[in-house]
């Protein structure tokens, strides 16, 4: 068969793909009804499918199978009958008998489907199961192993699919047809296979439990639930697992991450502990494709989609409607916990503050004066613990596993925290750990084009600090340098400090957690960045966990910030205190090189992006004197290039799917434009955008390019061609933009992957001050809570225009991104 069709001009790896993918017959069994039921399947596909059908290329089958249909008669002269057996008098299955058992996926698209009008919800149903299996086959499987296998049933996944094959057979037949009406079939797969589940049970047993096999492996194909899982649970059997009380977007891969919002021990802040439900949408392999081309990880999740509850299975089916109000309830608090409200102070107050630095101030001073021993030492230990934690930014463990360095010796790593000590000059600082996101692999670009990342950040301490830890640390004899800053026994330590708070303060405000975060909310009010407040401290938060990859602040940025926001509350401090008011400085030892950062990876310096720009204009430049098909396709593709990273550098597109918009979406008068690079359909996630002058101008040229394009294309594929942008490959074919087609071609002139603008953008935009506000709507970090388009936001887009306007256009003259470049096919 394969030689025919490679005679015929068809490609035979589409028939392979299409063979391999249905676990079809060797011996091609009744393949001209599997061929109708397949061309069925993609007449009547809903655009919910597209990805699923793209993804797995079985909108490339078409030309194959009409070319089965269309010579039948030669291919069965060649082949054998039996390649054309049809359904039987009594409407029998062609497989019926040991080719179901041996073929249960193909036997379903040699089904006898029902008579209009339900031939058609049948089909869906069908290409529903087909889309769930051949994804899985092709993740689970080779096309090699298939086409050597020896023994039938071939089956390479861990669960077979002949039960969810039976499911969907049976609802062929005429008693059960109207099960089949109630199935939402239109639905986008990962959603069919959630909401499969959620269905009114039938009230036939046999229906019920068909239904159950059919969403089960569904819902393992789209990864939203484990191959092992054997329990039941949420929408029936007998309970086990926590029910999902309420839903906010339907999910594809559930994901849990419990979050405690207990503060304290303030009756006003315990909101006790709710669980995230978040969704993976992409497949392993896809994950891997967007980390590669630089999303972050995160980036594939729909945040915090549901809360649950703590209520079993069989409690919760007894009254729903506590349910859902636990879980709405649940969700506000979560809200309100992602918003950071400067007035809840989840940090500790000016007065607080001065309050405690009182009590240490008065209670150290006594202990330095008076006669030492394990006592005293244990004191005062106890006192610096709190010291270290409130000017840190440090938690209790990290803050007791702090660390000594001494500047006339060799430099130790540090792990987490130290104390830098310069005897000379009497002076100390913080030497903290690098923030960075815990990345799973290595990734190598050129050095010479990127900010290069510090191992360490010194940060100033209050002034003062020197003689306690100075006595600290020579009341322990032969100290070591790099060794732990405290003699008296962690857990002791710790239990120290939290009832000396209890006895200071016996309200329970100013816990230990309380005191440990103040610094992070400090920085966090003065920036509006949780990210930046986190690099500052080099702690992890939930809000800075996505924004933190695409975040590369330099060092000398961040002392910045600590200092602009720690002084003058210092300055309040001490005159909440009561304290002499003297100008301070803060020392820091000058170790850093002034372009070191932290935080992401791969972020490009201005210079190397101007690089970049300047390089692909005069690429650009020469490629437009073409004189042959090779030189047009070279200018073509380099013109793209430009077009699509003008935009991305403007509006910080996300580089999946085609990572461009065609004019008509944009309001030629405003700029503006709507753009939903990472909505799943709910759009909560799209995001207002603005595109400046002329960039919409060097749209206007690029569309009037493409017009022109299409007219001198041969074959090709009508759904890439029609797209706002593509490339052309050797042979002047339309390509999808995509980061494995921008890549190969970006690197010539930065190499970095499809989306490490975003990094750039971020960085840049928050460095020089543009509000962390307007950064967030520009690259669509928000969760719940937090989204700028939220019915309780008090975010204004006409001042989020004015400052892009201020700062965007400026980047782009300092990155040489304002020429308009023609093209000579443009009218």
């Amino acid at each position: 068969m394969l030689v025919l069709a490679r005679n015929a001009g068809i490609n035979p790896e589409f028939i392979r793909d299409m063979l391999w993918l249905t676990a079809a017959p060797d011996h091609l069994l009744s393949l001209t009804v599997a061929a109708d039921t397949l061309i069925r399947i993609l007449d009547n596909a809903p655009p919910s499918w597209s990805a699923e059908v793209h993804a797995i290329g079985i909108n490339q089958w078409r030309t194959a199978l009409e070319w089965i249909l269309s010579e039948k008669e030669i291919l069965v002269a060649e082949i054998g009958p039996h390649l054309d057996k049809q359904h039987n008098s009594t409407g029998r299955n062609p497989l019926s008998g040991s080719g179901i058992t041996e073929y249960p996926f193909y036997s379903v698209l040699t089904e006898i489907r029902p008579q209009a009008p339900l031939d058609t919800p049948f089909i869906l149903l069908v290409g529903q199961l087909l889309l769930a299996y051949a994804t899985e086959l092709r993740e689970q499987s080779t096309r090699a192993g298939y086409e050597n296998a020896t023994e039938w049933p071939w089956n390479p996944l861990e669960n077979s699919v002949s039960h969810a094959a039976l499911a969907v057979r049976r609802l062929s037949e005429k008693k059960y047809l109207h099960e089949l009406q109630v199935l939402p079939v239109s639905q986008d797969p990962d959603g069919f296979a959630f909401s499969l589940e959620l269905l009114t049970e039938p009230s036939s047993t046999i229906i019920q439990s068909d239904r159950e096999n059919l969403w089960r492996f569904l819902q393992k194909c789209w990864g939203q639930r484990p191959w092992n899982d054997h329990y039941a649970g949420g929408g029936g059997g007998s309970g086990g697992h926590k029910w999902v009380g309420g839903r906010w977007e339907v999910a594809s891969r559930l994901l849990l991450e419990p979050r405690t919002l207990d503060e304290g021990e303030d009756p006003a802040f315990k909101w006790g502990s709710v669980d995230i439900v978040s969704s993976k949408i992409l497949r392993k392999r896809k994950q891997i494709e967007e980390l590669e081309s630089d999303i972050a990880p995160d980036e594939s999740e729909q945040d915090e989609i549901a809360i649950l509850n703590h209520f079993p299975c069989d409690e919760g089916k007894i009254d729903l409607g506590a349910q859902a109000r636990v879980a709405l309830a649940k969700a506000r608090h979560l809200k309100k916990a992602n918003q950071l409200i400067p007035w809840s102070y989840e940090g500790l107050t000016v007065d607080e503050i001065a309050k405690l630095r009182t009590i240490i101030k008065i209670e150290t001073g006594r202990l330095l004066s008076q006669q030492w021993g394990n006592a005293a030492q244990k004191e005062l230990e106890t006192l610096f613990l709190l010291v270290i934690m409130l000017w840190s930014g440090s938690d209790v463990e990290r803050a007791l596993q702090t660390i000594v360095w001494r500047s006339d010796l060799a430099q130790p790593p540090v792990l987490g925290l130290g104390i830098y000590l310069d005897t000379s000059q009497r002076q100390c600082c913080w030497v903290l750990r690098a923030m960075t996101p815990e990345y799973q692999s290595d990734c190598i670009g050129t050095p010479q084009q990127l900010r290069p990342l510090a191992k360490q950040v010194f940060l100033p301490t209050i002034p003062g600090l020197f003689k306690t830890v100075e006595r600290i640390t020579q009341a322990r004899k032969n100290h070591a340098h790099g060794q732990k800053l405290f003699k008296t026994p962690s857990d002791e330590l710790h239990k120290q400090a939290k009832k000396w708070l209890k006895g200071q303060f016996p309200d329970g405000r100013l816990s230990p957690g309380r005191i440990a975060k103040t610094l992070w909310h400090q920085v966090y009010q003065f920036t509006g960045d949780p990210v930046i407040a986190s690099c500052t401290t080099a702690t992890d938060h939930p809000l800075a966990r996505v924004r933190l990859f695409y975040t590369s602040p330099k060092i000398q940025y961040l002392k910045k910030i600590y200092l602009d926001s720690v002084i003058p509350r210092n300055d309040r401090v001490r005159k909440a205190a009561g304290l002499d008011y003297k100008k301070q400085t803060m020392w820091t030892p000058d170790l850093s090189s002034i372009d070191e950062a932290v935080g992401a990876r791969l972020c490009p310096t201005v210079v190397a992006v101007k690089q970049m720009f300047a390089g692909l204009v005069s690429d650009i430049q020469a490629a437009r004197e073409y004189t042959d098909q090779s030189g047009f396709i070279r200018f073509h593709n380099l013109f793209t290039l430009y077009v699509v990273q003008f935009f991305a550098y403007s509006t910080s597109c996300r580089a999946i799917k085609t990572p461009f918009l065609s004019l008509k979406e944009v309001d030629r008068k405003t700029g503006l434009a709507k753009l939903a690079d990472k909505d799943d359909g709910s759009l909560s996630k799209t995001r207002l955008v603005w595109l400046p002058e002329k960039l919409i101008r060097q749209m206007e040229i690029y569309e009037n390019h493409l017009l022109a394009v299409r007219t001198h294309l041969g074959a090709w594929s009508e759904d890439v061609a029609n797209e706002p942008c593509f490339f052309l490959d050797e042979e002047n074919r339309p390509q999808w933009v995509r980061p494995k087609s921008i890549e190969p071609l970006l690197m010539g002139y930065l190499n970095v992957r499809a989306n490490t603008h975003r990094r750039f953008l971020r960085t840049e935009l928050i460095e020089r001050g543009c509000t962390a506000e307007v950064v967030d709507s520009l690259m669509g970090h928000w969760y719940q809570g937090e989204e700028p388009h939220g019915c309780f936001s008090s975010f204004n887009f006409g001042s989020y225009l004015v400052e892009l306007k201020k700062y965007l256009p400026a980047l782009h003259k300092q990155i040489g991104l304002n020429r308009v470049i023609r093209s000579k096919l443009s009218r």
